[in-house]
This record gives structure tokens, C-alpha cells and sequence, in this order.
């Protein structure tokens, strides 16, 4: 008899890794037991099912946006920090950059603030020709104190 047909006929439900993530995050419980005579029976929690149908947008969304940004050639700087979710900035005009945060300017350079880490991006992706002063792009919805 097979794992899986021993733990159904016992009642049992094996956590996943997603709903050990969903306890660890938010504290609550994936799996509620329900008693019914002498059995008990599991069950996906109400939260649980909730939780992963958002984070099922949230990952449609995401891979929406990046067949948006793989599909066709060259992506604005705006198009860039709204898919990585991060500030985008053009070192010099030459290097493009994505940060954790917003960087700080230091000479012609944009550097991340300490302890924080920047990205490249390949340049061949980017659609940019003002100057690297005024690249620096933020996602729509962040603020400077982000």
C-alpha cells in the first residue's frame, strides 16, 4: 500500500512546503482537523486556501510581466523598476543598476546605501539615452523613504 493511500485512509494530511511558509510567515494553521463520530478528518484551513489563492495572483501577475518584458527588445527604465519591484539607475550612462533601495549619488556614480545590494542589468535590455543624472527611476507606488 502506498504512502499517500495509508496517510488518506488514516486521516492524515502531509504538510507541504507552502503551508510550512504559510505558518512561518503567518502564524497560522494550514490544516484544521475536524471530528466526525469517531474519525478525524483534515482539511486545508479557510486562511490557508485564502493565502495561496493571493499568492497565485500575485505569481500570475509577475509572470504576466515578465512575458511583457522577455517578449519584445529593449524595456524603458520605468518598465524595469516596476517588474523588479526595485529603483533602476544608469551609472554614467553606461551601467544600468537595480537597488534594494534608493541609491545616493557620488560623483557620476549611483551607490547603494551600506549594507544594501545592487543589481545589473544587461544594457543590451534597456531603452535609455538622457543623461545618468536623471535615471534614476522608482517603482510606481514607492517613496523616497522606501
Amino acid at each position: 500500500m502506498s504512502k499517500y493511500r495509508r496517510m488518506e485512509q488514516e486521516g492524515v494530511m502531509e504538510k507541504t512546503g507552502q503551508m510550512i511558509e504559510f505558518e512561518e510567515e503567518t502564524g497560522g494553521y494550514a490544516i484544521v482537523t475536524v471530528k466526525v463520530g469517531f474519525a478525524e478528518l483534515q482539511f486545508p484551513s479557510e486562511v490557508y486556501v485564502e493565502w495561496i489563492e493571493a499568492e497565485l495572483l500575485k505569481a500570475s501577475v509577475k509572470a504576466a510581466a515578465y512575458d511583457r518584458i522577455m517578449s519584445s527588445g529593449k524595456k524603458t527604465l520605468k518598465e524595469w523598476a516596476n517588474f523588479l519591484g526595485k529603483p533602476v539607475a544608469v551609472d554614467n550612462g553606461v551601467t544600468v543598476w537595480a537597488y534594494d533601495k534608493v541609491p545616493e549619488r557620488s560623483g557620476n556614480l549611483w551607490l547603494p546605501i551600506a549594507g544594501r545590494r545592487m543589481y545589473q542589468l544587461p544594457r543590451s535590455l534597456v531603452d535609455f539615452s538622457g543623461g545618468w543624472k536623471a535615471s534614476l527611476t522608482l517603482p510606481d507606488g514607492w517613496e523616497e523613504s522606501k
